[in-house]
């Protein structure tokens, strides 16, 4: 059955891509992964917690050494090194990510029986429904999740109110739930 195309227009200026991909890492990475910051607090209270150690059985027996308490900054320098270029780093991959040039100017998106193409005045991208792993909402949008670590945002200023929204995302889901031989 032939269903008719439907057609949005939206710009992903302003859109806050941190947000989103926050959402997304809560909800596809596993915990081990995602818990990371606690992992790396607990690092860095163990290196503090080594280091009043370190500095306490061996200090008095160097003479409370310079060298005791420079082993004792170095554990604790390395930890929120990784930390810091870590952070900066991911920084730096989002912006990037955020200045491609699918995610500039206006976005047209099209739905047809074969999958979702968006088009911008520098690329083109059709996704055919059998590439697409699901459609999920989130409080932003609409996110096209093609793989586990990917997504493609359709922001909430593309329609027109918020039963638009639910609307498109409903006939979004039927149609890809027909691909997969789901029941709509």
């Amino acid at each position: 059955m032939t269903e008719a195309p439907q057609k949005l227009s939206y710009t992903l200026a302003g859109y806050d891509d941190r947000a989103a991909n926050g959402l997304l890492i809560r909800r596809l990475l596993p915990s081990r992964q995602r818990d990371a910051n606690t992992r790396y607090a607990f690092l860095l209270l163990l290196a503090i917690t080594f280091t009043f150690w370190v500095s306490q059985v061996l200090g008095p027996s160097l003479g409370n050494s310079a060298y005791v308490y420079f082993l004792g900054i170095l554990l604790l320098a390395v930890p929120i090194f990784w930390i810091a270029a870590f952070r900066g780093q991911r920084s730096r991959v989002l912006a990037a990510f955020a200045n491609t040039p699918a995610r500039r100017g206006t976005t047209a998106l099209s739905t047809t029986d074969e999958g979702l193409t968006f088009a911008t005045d520098g690329s083109r991208l059709t996704l055919f429904w059998s590439g697409i792993a699901d459609i999920i909402e989130g409080k932003d949008g609409l996110f096209v999740l093609p793989g586990d670590a990917e997504f493609i945002p359709i922001p909430a200023s593309a329609f027109k109110s918020e039963a638009e929204k639910h609307a498109t995302l409903s006939d979004l889901r039927a149609r890809l739930a027909r691909t997969k031989g789901e029941d709509a």
